[in-house]
């Protein structure tokens, strides 16, 4: 179909899933109509990124407000990474000196930015394990492994912010080439302790499973202890 289709398209089910409360159609639609008027228009993503941040700030629900910062990251960190030259041509801003046109950002207000949305996406992480992640189809979409985590909420969008820590890693000037590691363990550690608080074993050892698969060497011994920890585990019979 051709992008103006799509976008009256994404119209039509943005205002049927506004009418029937279905919050995963609506954000579905609206990225949609989002991507496809950037390619009519370009500069259309500069309003629509407004837009979404007047939205997410004034949202009442928490989970659709999660679920908002989680985009609002995304979308920051796409822009970023394939504009990141242009970007770099700028000069440097401090935070406090955040201007609303965000075509004269700099690199630093960008990471700044998404480090506080991905932060913000998971501020209320009691109630996005209470949520089934059915229940925001098609916006997010279960794997196979969604159903070790219970298929809630919570971990799809820690995953997302693990993905995108990992994908800006470089981006972070000299002398702070830790730091996107750093907030990856850290987040790996967040969601051993609220898994572990609520029983759900299982959960931890894949938390435990995937942070030990972004490290290139892994001992034996850390192996074998994992192996006797969770013994009692289907993954580990």
């Amino acid at each position: 179909a051709l992008p103006q289709q799509v976008i009256q398209q994404a119209g039509r089910i943005e205002e049927k899933a506004c009418r029937e409360q279905q919050a995963g159609q609506l954000f579905k639609a609206m990225l949609w109509k989002g991507h496809y008027q950037q390619q009519l228009t370009p500069d259309s993503l500069f309003p629509d990124m407004a837009r979404m941040e007047r939205w997410c700030a004034e949202e009442k629900d928490e989970v659709n407000q999660a679920l908002l910062h989680s985009m609002l990251a995304t979308r920051y960190a796409l822009y970023l990474r394939a504009t990141s030259y242009q970007i770099d041509q700028r000069t440097e801003l401090l935070p406090e000196e955040t201007p609303q046109d965000i075509r004269t950002w700099s690199r630093g207000l960008f990471l700044a930015t998404i480090e506080r949305h991905l932060q913000a996406s998971l501020s209320h992480p009691e109630r996005l394990m209470q949520v089934r992640a059915a229940d925001y189809q098609p916006l997010v979409i279960q794997q196979d492994a969604s159903a070790w985590y219970g298929h809630d909420l919570y971990h799809l969008l820690a995953r997302q912010a693990l993905a995108l820590y990992s994908q800006i890693g470089d981006l972070w000037r000299l002398g702070s080439s830790n730091r996107s590691q750093a907030k990856i363990d850290s987040l790996y550690a967040e969601m051993q302790t609220r898994y572990s608080q609520v029983g759900q074993r299982t959960a931890c050892l894949m938390v435990t499973i995937e942070q030990l698969r972004a490290h290139t060497e892994v001992s034996m011994e850390r192996l074998d202890s994992l192996m006797t920890t969770y013994a009692d585990e289907p993954l580990c019979a």
